[in-house]
């Protein structure tokens, strides 16, 4: 089988800053904008080329989430969501309950988390699965079953050439290294993308670089 999780959430923001570049929007016979639901549809129809046997468009819930309460800056960096996208995403949302395409979205978490959960037990279960997003915190979950797209196809191979050899699972530490401003994680003072990856390639996660610090030469690296 194979289970394609699409993150309805990057496919909305995409196409609304995507859209709203462009000098005129697509209106339906009520003089409404349309655009991104028309841009989200299409998106949803492509998928089906990959043939899934098992499909689902995933969204955030309204509220916060259980990150906002371990880290009170969580995405703080970020501006404050548009009126109208904020008026566009139940639209998509109810857009895509009418197309028929299975829905996933629970409040307290993220539309990342709903993937995540449903990747891991999917494969599992012995499932190829394919995580229809640009985002690259989906990185940690490659595996010889499992595959990111993006623009193009991402692989548990590619992730190895890119980030010098790490293991997948191993870019939740890396991150948290160098930091992620996108959500607003500061990250280590000192240790940048080139250093991070040489660090966990020796001593595996962020606790066993704390562990083994005095062997670290690099002073500024090791304070």
């Amino acid at each position: 089988g194979h289970v394609v999780l699409v993150d309805g959430m990057s496919m909305i923001f995409r196409s609304f800053y995507g859209w709203k570049n462009r000098a005129e929007p697509l209106l339906n016979s009520k003089g409404e904008d349309v655009s991104v639901q028309y841009s989200v549809a299409h998106a949803i129809l492509g998928v089906l080329e990959l043939d899934p046997t098992h499909l689902a468009v995933c969204f955030d819930a309204k509220g916060k989430t259980f990150r906002h309460e371990m880290f009170t800056d969580y995405k703080a960096n970020r501006p404050p969501t548009p009126p109208e996208l904020k008026e566009t995403i139940p639209r998509v949302i109810e857009m895509v309950r009418r197309m028929g395409v299975p829905l996933l979205m629970t409040s307290g978490v993220e539309a990342d988390d709903i993937i995540g959960t449903v990747a891991r037990r999917s494969v599992e279960r012995g499932l190829h699965v394919s995580v229809v997003s640009p985002d690259k915190d989906f990185f940690q979950l490659l595996g010889p079953r499992l595959s990111a797209r993006g623009l193009v196809p991402y692989t548990e191979r590619d992730f190895r050439a890119e980030f010098g050899g790490l293991d997948p699972a191993q870019f939740v530490d890396l991150l948290a290294m160098v930091g992620d401003s996108s959500d607003n994680i500061p990250g280590v003072e000192g240790i940048g993308p080139k250093t991070a990856p040489k660090l966990l390639g020796e001593y595996g996660n962020i606790e066993g670089c704390v562990a083994n610090a005095m062997e670290i030469r690099n002073k500024r690296v090791r304070e």
